[in-house]
């Protein structure tokens, strides 16, 4: 099935930001491994800074969603 993603917001290389993405990445890791999940990169390509805070804080409530899930 292809997906069709809205037209903004998108990085500096074009690609469509989600950031509630990692949730359910999250949650499928989880259930198979039932190991520690570490985040240790997760950046935006975003040179005039206008989505990072966006992104940084919808990314933590992503992982704070998983936390209180799993």
């Amino acid at each position: 099935m292809h997906r069709l993603n809205p037209a903004v917001p998108k990085s500096d290389v074009g690609w469509y930001m989600e950031p509630e993405g990692l949730y359910p990445l999250l949650l499928r890791t989880w259930a198979r491994y039932k190991l520690p999940v570490y985040v240790t990169e997760n950046g935006v390509a975003d040179s005039n800074d206008q989505y990072r805070q966006w992104w940084l804080e919808e990314t933590m409530v992503a992982m704070e969603r998983a936390l209180a899930k799993a």
